[in-house]
């Protein structure tokens, strides 16, 4: 089963990458079609790159709130998708902010309160903590 997790750069238009590789994935694969019949993704990802900008601005920390209504509403889709789907696995990347927190080592999910999984060692650093009920995945620390 593929996974794949959803992460705005701001860059381009993808949000969708490679688990495992960390590697973009192509706006035509089948996941931006499933991940579209439960959220407008462009429309979500302008709402996050607002909310980052707002982060950057003025010191508005909702985007580092797991419970911000644009982080939750990801969140659902993303579960929704995967309740769906027997061909992938979709998770959402979160991180707190590096420049208060740079030590950091993500253990427990902060929605479930449970202890977060490892993947195996050779999945890209950026992702190899994920939680095991919720659609949520986490770097490794640094």
């Amino acid at each position: 089963m593929e996974q794949f997790k959803v992460m705005v750069t701001g860059v381009d238009d993808n949000i969708i990458w490679h688990v495992q590789t960390e590697e973009n994935v192509a706006l035509s694969h089948p996941v931006y079609q499933f991940l579209w019949k439960e959220i407008n993704w462009m429309n979500w990802k302008e709402d996050y790159l607002t909310a980052y900008h707002n982060w950057l601005d003025s010191d508005d920390e909702s985007i580092y709130d797991i419970n911000a209504p644009t982080n939750r509403r990801m969140i659902d889709a993303i579960t929704r998708v995967n309740n769906r789907s027997e061909m992938f696995k979709i998770y959402y990347w979160f991180d707190i902010d590096r420049d208060k927190n740079p030590n950091h080592i993500w253990s427990i999910c902060p929605l479930s309160n449970e202890p977060l999984k490892d993947l195996p060692v050779d999945t890209h650093r950026n992702n190899r903590k994920v939680s095991p009920s919720i659609p949520l995945i986490f770097p490794a620390g640094r």
